[in-house]
């Protein structure tokens, strides 16, 4: 129910007469955690369990996720969340950034790399070194800090913040955070 539930509330902000007329409906992002970033990716297109009738709102322009859920391994059997091998991620072509910390055990990321090479649109994975499910403060900062510069990027359109998308290999602060440059994905006019 989460994406039908996320789809509602973002229907109720932009018809509401106090906050609707501030959002620019031509760049909205989405942002979330474990669940909340299988949230994300559902409502970016990706179909739960294969089904394409999920969920998917165009309105949503960008996905911020980390640790998402996109399976796992249950009863001695490996299970993805959007089709057999997560293929049907190939539906989110939006730009997406994701981040997972080197120390999860309830996502690890033997499931969530994979599924990131899914994804038909500009595609950026963050490794938190060290870090479990749940991040320590500093690694938020550091997630923070990539995603204030994802979104200006691609909702502000702001080039410097994309060329330092494109090329930064980490945060300054926080812990220790690399940019998987092996599964950044750009796109031609990125």
């Amino acid at each position: 129910l989460r994406p039908l539930l996320t789809k509602a509330v973002l229907d109720a902000i932009l018809q509401d007469e106090t906050f609707g007329p501030y959002v620019d409906t031509d760049n909205i992002g989405i942002s979330g955690h474990s669940f909340g970033a299988f949230t994300a990716l559902a409502v970016a297109g990706g179909p739960f369990l294969g089904n394409t009738a999920t969920v998917h709102d165009e309105r949503i322009t960008a996905a911020s996720i980390a640790a998402p859920w996109v399976g796992g391994r249950y009863d001695g059997k490996d299970f993805h969340v959007f089709g057999r091998e997560n293929a049907g991620l190939d539906r989110v072509d939006i730009p997406v950034i994701s981040f997972f910390g080197t120390r999860d055990q309830a996502i690890p990321a033997s499931f969530i790399l994979p599924a990131m090479r899914q994804l038909s649109g500009p595609a950026y994975v963050v490794e938190l070194v060290d870090q479990p499910h749940i991040f320590e403060q500093g690694s938020w900062q550091d997630r923070d800090n990539w995603e204030l510069t994802f979104f200006s990027a691609y909702l502000k359109q702001d080039a410097i913040a994309l060329a330092t998308l494109k090329n930064a290999r980490s945060m300054k602060g926080g812990n220790k955070d690399i940019q998987l440059f092996d599964y950044q994905k750009l796109i031609d006019n990125d």
